[in-house]
């Protein structure tokens, strides 16, 4: 207890380093950091972990969690490789080498008296297993062996042999009068289907041993005449775990820590599917017309809920599973192994949902989504063509083991697609068929090598375009997003309070139409409801950024969004609509102007030609004649560098707007 205990305050106290300590260097942004109740409710859904954690605060705990994770798990799994799993190859070889007289997998016997002299081999290696081994085996039961008959008329004979019986007198003698059918009548062979021999043993390791392991063997000696005029003889084992395993300290320390954390991931992945439940329900009854029906549809409201949940919940459910597997005192070892095996598997593969947001590391996952219908689809309408080709080949070729039957073929057929055993496949047909076996492979290899493999493999590459230009496109936001950030971090608080603006400039966003923009282009100008309506305030009128929706919440931040969010108007206008008081971020604040006393009462629509002719009039006027800065006076470069990004961004804002024009 004390030493688990330990282990466990090593851990927080290490946790509270890195979140706390030196990252916190790397991720701090420059301005005051925001605090955690300014997120929005599109922050908190569709926001990067550490883009949360650089502009609020808000440690990535799952992040960290995912991580240890998958550090435990290797070591979790790499131990138990280790020390169990070259044993059981070895102890294999050995139970194989004993009842079946090899180390292949399988053994063909096609001579009655080389069958009996497997199966007598097979009965007394079992009695004598002890004097023929290094390793400590015990028979679990000592009186005798069973022997299972398995008639091809659908009956079962099981016969017991008696230890003392045959190993006191001539083996034969046993043999012969206990298994007659076998040893001692004639053609009786011919009527036997199956014939199995099962021998239960115990292995202990040193009780003093470090890694002290307790395993039960069930070896069974299958002798099988389902080939017409053969039997084949495998060897079928089930390996269990007896006893409480002995562990190292670390590994019990281990165990714990992967099933506390894997609990703790769970509870946070429950907590989000909750909060989105919530959210969907919200945003399914405030975005509904004067009929009732609502404006969002449920698919793309599902954007809500992040298909990586599921897997991270199957990966998590099963690293519990297997940690209790590891410390239970009676299980399967095979069971185990899966389990860890299915554990680590899962482990590794949440760990790339985290890409989501860091679109260069996620196109693979952007391919497979974009080019798996395609793929899908062509790969069903060549099917009926290659089927066509296996089963000539299974009626042509049947001769060579290659085409023996439909399964052989098909595995045959697709080895040749990859490029495999081309070779061997043009010797096989070719001694049965000539050059007829030489031209089916001939055509086989011009129509599915030449000409549907690189169909497929140009479907992959448009997908992989498709993905690589998303991902562009997300990455010029997030660059853009960082500038626009690092230049609101850049405003003291005091000039925060109050900013004059001259001459009445008007700088609130215009939300393009449902039909003007791509989905990508409507997050990048994507504004707060109502803003399609704007004040003009006269000349010396200030900005209240006390009221402004540019107040940390609403920090442009959207280039570290998930694309759930990003290439989902919809979801995005529902948002929006749903929670006016904390509207989306995007790239351009809306700043609301305080009109001054003696303001015009009349209001002009912001989407109107005339109000955008004045305003575009008076911005071009006073880009041509306003006095520029000259790059010599500017005594901090850094000055230079930003107006130089900004009068950047101007112009491709100034680009975008008249491709929606």
């Amino acid at each position: 207890g004390l030493k688990l205990s330990g282990v466990w305050c090593l851990m927080v106290i290490l946790q509270n380093l890195l979140t706390d300590g030196l990252t916190n260097q790397v991720f701090r942004g420059n301005g005051p950091r925001r605090t955690r109740s300014q997120m929005t409710i599109h922050e908190s859904l569709f926001l990067d972990p550490l883009a949360k954690w650089r502009s609020y605060g808000r440690k990535p705990i799952t992040l960290i969690m995912q991580v240890l994770l998958v550090i435990l798990v290797t070591i979790q799994l790499d131990f138990y490789v280790k020390r169990d799993v070259q044993h059981f190859h070895n102890s294999i070889n050995h139970f194989s080498q004993l009842f079946m007289g090899t180390t292949e997998k399988a053994r063909t016997f096609s001579q009655t008296e080389e069958l009996r002299g497997a199966i007598r081999t097979a009965i007394f290696n079992t009695f004598s297993i002890n004097k023929l081994s290094i390793a400590s085996y015990e028979v679990k039961d000592e009186t005798g062996l069973p022997v299972q008959l398995l008639w091809r008329n659908g009956s079962v004979e099981e016969i017991w042999l008696s230890r003392k019986r045959c190993m006191s007198g001539p083996a034969d003698r046993c043999l012969k009068k206990e298994l007659a059918c076998i040893f001692e009548i004639d053609h009786c062979l011919g009527r036997l289907s199956d014939i199995v021999i099962e021998s239960l043993f115990e292995e202990r390791a040193d009780p003093y041993a470090a890694h002290y392991y307790c395993f039960d063997w069930l070896v069974k000696s299958h002798f099988s005449a389902l080939v017409a005029g053969a039997f084949t003889g495998r060897l079928r084992y089930v390996i269990e775990s007896c006893g409480v395993p002995k562990l190292p300290a670390y590994m019990r320390a281990l165990h714990f820590a992967v099933a506390i954390i894997a609990a703790s991931c769970l509870y946070q992945i429950s907590r989000k599917f909750m909060r989105a439940v919530l959210v969907y329900h919200r945003i399914r009854k405030a975005n509904r017309d004067s009929l009732g029906r609502c404006n969002i549809s449920r698919s793309q409201a599902m954007g809500l809920f992040n298909a990586w949940w599921v897997l991270s919940a199957l990966a998590h459910t099963a690293q519990i599973a297997s940690t209790m597997m590891c410390i239970a005192t009676e299980h399967s070892m095979t069971q185990q192994f899966t389990m860890l095996g299915w554990s680590s598997f899962l482990t590794w593969l949440t760990v790339c949902q985290h890409f989501e947001h860091y679109p260069s590391y996620y196109q693979t996952f952007q391919t497979m989504q974009t080019g798996a219908t395609s793929v899908c689809t062509y790969m069903i309408s060549v099917l009926p063509i290659f089927s066509a080709f296996t089963f000539l080949g299974v009626c042509l070729f049947w001769k060579t083991d290659y085409f023996k039957h439909p399964v052989a073929s098909y595995a045959t057929l697709f080895s040749l697609l990859n490029g495999d055993m081309v070779h061997d496949a043009f010797d096989s047909t070719g001694k049965i068929a000539g050059w007829g076996g030489h031209l089916y492979i001939y055509v086989f290899v011009f129509v599915f090598v030449y000409i549907i493999l690189n169909v497929n493999v140009t479907i992959i590459e448009e997908a992989f375009y498709a993905a690589r230009t998303r991902a562009e496109m997300h990455q010029s936001l997030e660059t853009r997003s960082e500038y626009q950030e690092d230049q609101y971090d850049m405003i003291s608080v005091t000039d925060r309070e109050a900013v004059v603006v001259e001459d009445g400039e008007q700088f609130q966003p215009i939300r393009p139409s449902r039909s003007q923009t791509a989905p990508l282009e409507r997050a990048l100008s994507v504004g707060p409801t109502g803003s399609t309506k704007s004040e003009p305030a006269a000349k010396g009128a200030t900005r209240d950024f006390s009221k402004s929706s540019a107040s940390p919440s609403q920090q442009p931040i959207l280039g570290r969004m998930s694309p759930r969010f990003l290439y989902n108007p919809d979801l995005q206008d529902a948002l929006a609509a749903t929670f006016p008081d904390r509207p989306p971020p995007g790239l351009l604040p809306d700043l609301q102007l305080s009109s001054a006393a003696g303001s015009d009462s009349a209001r002009e629509k912001a989407s109107s030609p005339v109000w955008w002719k004045r305003n575009l009039t008076e911005w071009a006027h006073k880009l041509r004649h306003h006095d520029w800065p000259k790059r010599e006076e500017v005594t901090e470069m850094s000055e230079w560098t930003e107006l130089t990004h900004a009068l950047t961004d101007l112009g491709e804002a100034v680009r975008e707007a008249e491709g929606r024009l």
